[in-house]
This record gives structure tokens, C-alpha cells and sequence, in this order.
């Protein structure tokens, strides 16, 4: 499988987190469109970005020149336990970070997809600036972040994700490089209950509706919308909109 797909110059990146574990030697992209994890993570999401972009600018955003990557060749690398890997997934994340640096001035979205993604394009980026010397794969918050007035750290990783991206959003930069995260196709397997209590538990991180109608999916595409929509008239972003 190829490690990156599409221009680095994009101003959107999609970063998932490795090759499939099953079918990686059968697909040629990362995020590749033959296999059913990019139709459960990306499509939906992005169909109903395209929708909301249409009906209020009439216009839409070209989702074919995003800049797609795996943040490691090997589904291994996660193991950290393991010193082997420990030191492959410091290296890849070094190998990011001077990525990063390169494109710095016209990279302003990464969306990452699940913990490992976001995690690793997190370290990456303070590897950037300096402020991870070692390039080690940080955690995703400290435990003194706060939703409301409830610790983070007794939260779940889905709802942290949603916290995350909530909070990234409201500190969005478009001069600077900005991870956002979204959750992994891993939530959509297992039964409904699962499904339903992942969309509840994002919604909740999010501070959107959290009941069991809230639908993840919906809820992040209004705010990936609104975003392309305030920052349209962007050199960078404006490149992609059709």
C-alpha cells in the first residue's frame, strides 16, 4: 500500500492511523475507497458537509485534492510496549513532524481518524515546534482538562475525542496547522448499543445534543461546515472549493 496519496500542498490532510490489518496488501491508498472503513468514517461526514456548503454558497469542496496518509506503514508500530516498535513509532513521528514543518504555511486542517491518528499528529506537531524533544506519542489530555466542571480524565476516550474536537474548533487558527479529530471505524462495529452509546459519548465531548437521537455524524459535519464556510475566502482553502 502507498504510505500518502494526493498533494501535500492541500489545505485539508486526512490522516488515518495504518493499513488495515486484514487487507492492507489488497488495497493500494490509504483510506482507500474499495474498502468499507472509509464509507463508515469519511463519506458520511463529508456528504452532509457538501450539502449544508451547497445549500448556503451554492458551491462545494473538492474532497479528491485532500492529502490522504497512514501515520505508520505497519499496524505494529502501536504496540509500545514493545521496544522495536517504541523506537519505529518515534522515528515516524519524527519523519511527520519534519513533514509538517515543510508544509507549515499551507496545511491548515488535519482531520485524524481514532486515538492512535490523533495522538500521533498531536506529538508530531509539538515534535514541530519543539515543545516534544524526545518525539515520544504524547497522551491525549492531561487529567486536570476539565467538560464543565467534570474531570477528563474519568471520561471515555470516545468522549474525549469529542471534547477534543470541540475545543479545537473554538480555538481554530487558520495561520496555524490544526488537528482535528474524528472517531475511528471501529465505532461502527459490534451492535447498536455500542453505536448508539459512541454517537451519545461524542456528542456529549462535543457539548452538542446528548440524548440518544444525537447523531455524530450529523453534529460534526454542521461544524466542519460552518468552519470551510467562515474560512472560504482563505488563499488555501479556497483553492478546494469548486
Amino acid at each position: 500500500m502507498l504510505r500518502e496519496i494526493g498533494n501535500r500542498d492541500s489545505a485539508i490532510w486526512l490522516l488515518a492511523d495504518s493499513p488495515p490489518r486484514n487487507f492492507g496488501e489488497h488495497l493500494g491508498l490509504p483510506l482507500d475507497d474499495r474498502h468499507i472503513a472509509v464509507h463508515s468514517i469519511f463519506t458520511p461526514i463529508f456528504d452532509k458537509v457538501q450539502y449544508i456548503l451547497f445549500m448556503e454558497s451554492r458551491t462545494r469542496i473538492d474532497t479528491l485534492n485532500f492529502y490522504r496518509r497512514n501515520a505508520v506503514d505497519d499496524v505494529n508500530t502501536w504496540k509500545a510496549e514493545n521496544r522495536k516498535y517504541k523506537e519505529e513509532l518515534k522515528n515516524e513521528i519524527r519523519e511527520f513532524a519534519k513533514i509538517l514543518n515543510d508544509y507549515e504555511k499551507t496545511c491548515k486542517i488535519i482531520f485524524t481518524f481514532g486515538t492512535n491518528a490523533f495522538r500521533f499528529a498531536s506529538s508530531a506537531l509539538m515534535c514541530a515546534d519543539g515543545k516534544n524533544e524526545a518525539c515520544r506519542l504524547m497522551g491525549i489530555t492531561t487529567r486536570n482538562d476539565k467538560i464543565g466542571n467534570e474531570n477528563l480524565g474519568k471520561k471515555s476516550e470516545t468522549q474525549r475525542l469529542g471534547y477534543e474536537l470541540g475545543k479545537r474548533i473554538k480555538n481554530f487558527n487558520i495561520e496555524n496547522i490544526n488537528i482535528l479529530p474524528l472517531l475511528h471505524v471501529s465505532i461502527t462495529r459490534g451492535d447498536i448499543n455500542r453505536i448508539i452509546i459512541s454517537n451519545r459519548e461524542f456528542c456529549k465531548g462535543l457539548n452538542a445534543n446528548t440524548d440518544n437521537e444525537c447523531s455524530y455524524y450529523v453534529e460534526v459535519s454542521k461544524v466542519i461546515a460552518e468552519l470551510f464556510l467562515k474560512y472560504r475566502e482563505n488563499s488555501n482553502i479556497r483553492k478546494l472549493f469548486l
